[in-house]
């Protein structure tokens, strides 16, 4: 097994700056020129899951692909784990990079992320892009339905991954590969990528805290409605690979009421890693849809 500790890895075109925020240094990976797009991974990716859009998108958005919090090269403080938390980093590191208006991207947990700071400052946020993630409206009964697809998930949240990550990681790359539906596409370097930085022992709770905080209070808010009445006033696009094995489609209803502005596109012989699977894809979406 590759073990790349924190060494960066190298994408042609890329650069690399860290902002700090309250004492927390945050690491982003730019690449291109033009208008600024925001770009936010999820677990357990960090930047380098947006490395084959970088050469289509790259020529003609500077795009900013931020390691979320306990991700990639961004620190991991022990607290401040919770969706609404994240997206006031994402909002910080903005800021500190003096970008008022930008267009935004997020797969998984960055998705998520994506469409809490579009409903927070709307009026920064160009068009937002979601892929293969729920929205903040879920049908109440398409959450418990959903858990038999989550059982990783949950292994996160107890912790069990991050005790496998010490005690051996091996098998535990194998089962998260058969959970989550990884590919041929997501091969043992990118993985080590992935999944180095989470499983170093200063860094092993991230996984734990990010889904222990989501199941015993995000989710149940979701649920009792916390974003019932929050109107998505930003056009919205939302990719969804059809053959995801952590989350099924049936979470993708309900927002007609809330986002009138948002279409969603099923994307067939796709799983939960689209931009892996399906890059030129996602990349024509993206280049039709930020258009201006």
């Amino acid at each position: 097994m590759l073990d790349l500790g924190l060494v960066m890895p190298e994408v042609d075109g890329v650069r690399h700056r860290f902002v700090d925020i309250e004492g927390i240094r945050f690491h982003v990976a730019e690449a291109g020129e033009g208008e600024p797009l925001l770009m936010l991974h999820g677990w357990p990716q960090n930047w380098f899951m947006w490395r084959k859009l970088v050469p289509p998108l790259g020529r003609g958005y500077r795009l900013l692909m931020l390691d979320l919090r306990g991700f990639g090269w961004s620190d991991a403080p022990l607290s401040g784990y919770g969706i609404e938390r994240l997206a006031d980093d994402v909002l910080g590191v903005a800021d500190a990079l003096d970008i008022d208006r930008f267009g935004l991207m997020g797969h998984d947990w960055g998705g998520l992320i994506a469409y809490l700071v579009a409903l927070r400052e709307p009026c920064r946020v160009q068009r937002l892009m979601t892929l293969n993630i729920i929205h903040p409206w879920p049908p109440a009964l398409a959450l418990p339905a959903n858990l038999p697809r989550s059982i990783y998930a949950l292994r996160n949240a107890a912790g069990l991954s991050a005790r496998q990550m010490r005690d051996d990681p091996a098998p535990f790359h194998q089962y998260i590969r058969g959970a989550m539906g990884m590919t041929e596409v997501i091969g043992e370097t990118e993985m080590a990528i992935y999944l180095g930085p989470l499983e170093r022992p200063e860094r092993r709770h991230v996984t734990t805290l990010i889904y222990r905080t989501f199941f015993s209070r995000d989710v149940i808010l979701m649920g009792l409605g916390r974003y019932r009445r929050r109107h998505l006033g930003v056009e919205t696009l939302s990719l969804f690979g059809e053959d995801d094995r952590c989350m099924h489609a049936g979470l993708l209803r309900g927002y007609e009421g809330h986002a009138r502005d948002m279409s969603v596109e099923l994307v067939p012989d796709c799983g939960h890693f689209i931009v892996d699977e399906k890059p030129e894809l996602v990349a024509a979406r993206a280049q039709e849809f930020f258009r201006d």
